[in-house]
């Protein structure tokens, strides 16, 4: 409440600044924002680039991996390596049987080293029981006894799949097992094992020749945590990264920053990443970001001064025309002349200078013509008033009446014309719209002792009041007016005696007014109806909508009001506050 009353006392050009400077801000936010954004989107195809590369070399090394695998599936299937090993693996050979296996044995791995050469296969190796047999390399011959025999629980725990061993790729080459195993009669007997040495090397440079358009990229592979392949031995990378899902990684190293990204492999299972250097990419990023913040607070200098200019030829202006108001307010003879040149202005503003002048001039001819019939008129409607009937003229009438039927004998005229005295006294006195309980039973007797003597015994009247409860406030003609709706209506059927019950209930801080009678019925959704003014109340000029209204404005969201029918009641309830009367108006 005071921030909205110090803001609306603030002078209009404030304002106004204060709106171009919330607008500005939010520009600049919505412009930061901006900048972020345009630098996601070049990570992300930075990201999107290098995961399509990445993928094209990881299809290209699977489809090699492949294309090995094809190759080991002819070496066991072939015919001399089935019979070559099948005899020797039936029983004590003697030394010319082994000769002629291992020679031909020999002559079959180089045949297939030297007819997929092309597929980076640096040598094929055949071990069973009595011999290993090699196409070529000087170093796979002397591999120790303990990496020959894990090589060989690797392709049996293959079961005749190949399996790629990377243990030993830091001093050898990567390494393709499998068990050889009995084709003739599906026996599926264990023969021996085989070992394709591959050049991953190789194999990987030139899958990853499309690496030149990257500023010298690193191209790393791993087997879990371990580092299967790195393009630049140098690199401290000896682990893979954690990535979230389809994300990237900026990471420093060696003083510079690189991007990274990952694939899997899905054939091994391995995760090839590539790091890309950020270094060059961030500077041409923060380049792009520094001239567009330069830019963006050029053009906010240039609108600041812009606006500042215009609002102080609109504030002038608005000035002007303010203290030409106050001038002709405190004098209303006090006319400024129009603007020097003789023109308003087009604007707003020269439109609202141009009508208060038209408006400031009309007004001085109103004054001067009609002050002296104003006076008149004035002068009229207080002779008027003089000589309309006084109240008190009317209760002493009354009063008058009464003392001439009590002296004739007339007891109820006596009694009607008294209570109507009492009814118009409370009813018509303007000292205060809220009086107590109490006042409005009072209020309420008077008018009964009148409906009493009109009806006699087809009239049934009751109430029951809570002890206490008639110092509530309620206001004014709010239990009379329904009172009398419950008479009219329920005497309309003139058959029986009308009952009517009154019952205020008082429980701590509540209160609760019902009034029924018998003889009539609400018809359903009778509160709507009202509202609509489809129903009219009786009595004195209160109706059952003027009752709710008042009720609503004093009371807000304690009050509710209900119209039922019970058995043969039509009841009115009224929930309210109690608040009691302390003595103080």
């Amino acid at each position: 409440m005071h921030l909205r009353r110090f803001f609306r006392d603030v002078p209009l050009k404030k304002k106004l600044q204060l709106l171009v400077s919330i607008l500005a801000l939010t520009f600049v936010i919505c412009f930061s924002f901006g900048i972020e954004l345009v630098s996601n989107a070049a990570n992300k195809n930075l990201q999107e680039s290098a995961v399509a590369s990445l993928s094209g070399a990881g299809s290209q090394i699977a489809r090699q991996l492949t294309a090995l695998e094809d190759i080991s599936n002819m070496i066991l299937a072939d015919s001399t390596v089935q019979d070559s090993l099948t005899k020797t693996s039936l029983r004590e050979i003697d030394y010319f049987q082994y000769r002629r296996s291992f020679e031909a044995m020999h002559n079959i791995v180089q045949y297939y080293q030297n007819q997929f050469y092309g597929n980076y296969l640096d040598c094929i190796c055949i071990i069973n029981d009595y011999y290993a047999t090699y196409s070529a390399s000087p170093y796979i011959s002397s591999l120790p006894n303990d990496i020959i025999q894990d090589l060989s629980i690797k392709a049996a725990a293959g079961g005749g799949a190949p399996v790629f061993v990377t243990d030993y790729i830091d001093q050898y080459d990567l390494f393709l097992v499998r068990e050889i195993r009995e084709i003739n009669g599906l026996s599926l007997k264990h023969l021996g094992f085989m070992v394709l040495c591959i050049d991953l090397d190789s194999l990987v440079k030139d899958t990853t020749s499309w690496t030149s358009q990257y500023d010298d990229p690193d191209f790393f592979i791993f087997d879990g945590q371990r580092l299967v392949y790195s393009s630049d031995p140098s690199e401290e990378f000896l682990t893979p990264h954690n990535y979230h899902k389809n994300s990237y990684l900026v990471e420093m190293s060696s003083g510079a920053s690189h991007f990274f990204v990952q694939k899997s492999l899905e054939l091994t299972g391995w995760n090839c990443e590539i790091s890309i250097p950020y270094d060059t990419i961030n500077h041409s990023i923060k380049s792009a970001t520094l001239i567009s913040f330069c830019v963006m607070a050029l053009i906010l200098s240039c609108m600041v001064l812009l606006t500042n200019h215009l609002l102080d030829t609109i504030t002038a202006r608005v000035s002007f025309i303010n203290n030409k108001m106050r001038r002709f307010g405190a004098d209303h003879h006090d006319l400024s002349a129009p603007p020097e040149d003789g023109e308003y202005g087009k604007d707003e503003i020269g439109c609202l200078d141009e009508q208060f002048d038209h408006m400031a001039h009309q007004i001085c001819e109103l004054i001067d013509k009609n002050y002296v019939n104003e006076l008149l008129r004035k002068d009229a409607e207080l002779e008027a008033l003089e000589k309309q009937i006084n109240p008190h003229f009317l209760y002493n009438t009354l009063e008058s009446v009464n003392w001439r039927a009590k002296a004739i004998g007339e007891t109820q005229i006596s009694a009607m014309t008294e209570a109507l005295g009492h009814l118009l006294r409370i009813t018509l006195s303007k000292s205060t719209d809220i009086h107590t309980l109490k006042t409005e039973l009072e209020l309420l007797n008077y008018f009964m002792t009148i409906q009493n003597i009109r009806f006699e015994d087809q009239l049934d009247y009751s109430q029951e009041i809570t002890p206490g409860a008639e110092n509530a406030l309620i206001p004014k003609l709010t239990i009379q007016p329904l009172v009398e709706n419950a008479v009219h209506y329920g005497m309309e059927s003139g058959d029986d005696v009308c009952h009517i019950k009154l019952s205020i209930e008082q429980k701590e801080k509540d209160l609760y007014i019902r009034v029924a009678n018998t003889g009539s019925q609400f018809p359903d959704d009778f509160y709507e109806g009202l509202v609509e003014k489809q129903y009219k109340s009786r009595g004195f000029g209160i109706g059952l909508l003027n009752i709710d209204q008042r009720l609503r404005i004093n009371f807000g969201d304690a009050y509710h009001i209900r119209f039922y029918n019970e058995d043969d009641w039509a009841i009115v309830e009224i929930h309210i506050s109690y608040f009691p009367f302390k003595g103080e108006k």
